[in-house]
């Protein structure tokens, strides 16, 4: 009987772990990230990017420092180059720092006397960012939260999905300056009557709309509200309207009755997001957002925006598009976990002067 040695034995059993791999990662078709025994999903939240995130204790990590990690194509394909490597690790002691770390030239692997540093220094709380680019221009973002906590942060809150079932042809707009807007189809013979009542009532303005279509036939534009599945959650607006951002805008059942994902930055929600880094959503929070309908992109021109918490945090702020620099003032004094909810989207429409509210709920995650 012929024995193995256990070199051999060894490198039989690695080929045969790949050969595992290779059929789990068919069977999950998705890009991933594979680190010694684990293999994390990386989601496509916008083209071209990727997203994904694990939790892993202190002890778990400091044993895969030593080891490759490597990336998969939604093909099982392994991505052998990129153009831009960062592995960047946020140490939470005193010094509350960010640290580029060096990799090898010819592998994602730590540089030895860069291991040292993080396993001397490494806390619960820590985390670990990388953003890799592809040779093509595909953008992988993962982040590895150091807690041995197992725990999630979820909002607890449900977001409807808002456009799917326009019913009114009629809408009545109660403006932050007191006026009543009457927006309506004047083709349609039931609201003639309609159109009579508010005729006879004082600081009332009747906009007619041509084929006007819209989810919610009554909008306080001042209330204090967002509406859940279920549940109506109360919010504390931090300054009253100066002004109506719904007043001239329309709701085309083209674009509304479609899926719509808010993209800020790199970050996704569509309607709600995958849960972020608090400090990574910080960093970003400068930049202006998107709204992506049918894989076009809008400007946005204005919206409402509600920091939520389990801890009774639901304060809210007025964001236009010349202001954004102040939804970052805000953010940056929160602490995690908390929920961005965003409503009230006006954009503007690509191809006339038009103003569009989409009236989906939107949330972002953060811990």
């Amino acid at each position: 009987m012929l024995l193995l040695s256990f070199r051999q034995l060894t490198d039989k059993l690695l080929i045969f772990c790949f050969f595992i791999f290779s059929i789990v990662l068919h069977l999950n078709a998705q890009s991933s990230l594979f680190w010694d025994n684990d293999q994390w999903p990386l989601k496509e939240v916008s083209e071209k990017n990727y997203y994904g995130r694990a939790k892993l204790s202190p002890a778990e990590l400091i044993q895969r420092l030593n080891h490759v990690f490597l990336f998969y194509d939604s093909n099982n394909k392994l991505i052998p180059d990129f153009k831009k490597r960062l592995f960047t690790f946020y140490n939470t002691g005193n010094s509350a720092a960010y640290y580029n770390v060096k990799l090898l030239p010819d592998m994602n692997k730590i540089l030895g006397d860069n291991q040292t540093p993080m396993i001397k220094n490494l806390n619960n709380g820590d985390q670990i960012i990388m953003d890799f680019v592809t040779m093509d221009d595909r953008t992988f973002h993962f982040i590895i939260d150091v807690t041995e906590n197992e725990n999630t942060y979820s909002p607890g809150l449900k977001i409807s999905r808002y456009g799917l079932n326009i019913t009114y042809d009629y809408q009545v707009l109660k403006t932050p300056t007191d006026e009543t807007i009457l927006k309506v189809d004047s083709s349609v013979a039931s609201n003639k009557k309609i159109i009579a009542g508010y005729k006879k009532l004082p600081n009332t303005q009747i906009k007619y709309i041509p084929g006007f279509k819209t989810s919610q036939n009554f909008i306080f534009e001042a209330d204090s509200t967002v509406e859940f599945l279920k549940y109506n959650l109360k919010i504390h607006p931090k300054e009253k309207m100066k002004k109506s951002w719904l007043a001239d805008a329309v709701e085309p059942q083209n674009l509304i009755s479609k899926p719509a994902k808010l993209i800020w930055h790199k970050m996704v929600a569509d309607p709600e997001s995958a849960t972020y880094s608090l400090r990574y959503g910080q960093n970003m929070a400068h930049l202006a957002m998107f709204l992506e309908i049918n894989d076009t992109i809008y400007d946005i021109r204005s919206l409402r925006v509600t920091f939520y918490n389990h801890q009774g945090l639901n304060s809210t702020i007025y964001v236009d598009s010349e202001d954004f620099g102040e939804l970052g003032k805000f953010f940056g004094g929160i602490k995690a976990p908390l929920s961005i909810i965003i409503d009230r989207v006006v954009v503007k429409d690509n191809f006339s002067d038009r103003l569009i509210f989409d009236p989906q709920v939107f949330m972002f995650n953060f811990e």
